[in-house]
């Protein structure tokens, strides 16, 4: 009865758009168009009824941990990058949490996931990087796999990324 689209071509995953209907007699065809960079990624999913499937036609997948897995979709002049890959001889940060918790009644305390870099020690000072929307940053994205490759090709220095969830 319904087909939604959810996707990083439209407002970051956090609203779905509906697909146009055309009644063809026996059955509905649903379309939506989009205008894309010519070296666009992304990922979507489609929801049917209020139910989260792939699209059947795309045989593209990731799987996604703790959201579920989506269609993948490259446009023509889309270039991968090394950075995006896992290789296994870079060494891996890692993820510690820490509760922030705050005075102000208005902040909702919060549990950060901060990645520290695989050479890291309590005595050096590093940049520091916040990402807002962490949680779904960390767990959607090849972030510290980009992070982890970027510190080891030697085109950033070694950082600490504090990802802050998003709270309503």
């Amino acid at each position: 009865d319904s087909v939604e689209i959810e996707g990083d071509f439209q407002r970051g995953w956090s609203t779905p758009e509906k697909l146009i209907t055309i009644d063809c007699g026996t059955f509905d065809f649903f379309y939506i168009s989009y205008i894309l960079a010519s070296n666009s990624l992304i990922q979507y999913r489609l929801i049917v009824d209020g139910e989260a499937e792939l699209d059947l036609m795309n045989p593209e997948v990731v799987e996604e941990l703790g959201s579920g897995n989506r269609n993948v979709f490259q446009m023509p002049d889309f270039k991968h990058s090394d950075a995006l890959s896992y290789r296994p001889e870079v060494k891996a940060g890692r993820i510690e949490y820490r509760l922030f918790q705050s005075e102000n009644v208005e902040f909702a305390d919060r549990l950060l996931e901060i990645y520290l870099p695989s050479d890291y020690t309590e005595e050096n000072h590093y940049p520091v990087l916040f990402v807002n929307d962490g949680k779904i940053k960390l767990y959607t994205t090849p972030f510290k796999t980009v992070i982890d490759n970027l510190i080891y090709d030697r085109l950033i220095e070694s950082i600490i990324v504090v990802f802050v969830p998003f709270i309503e």
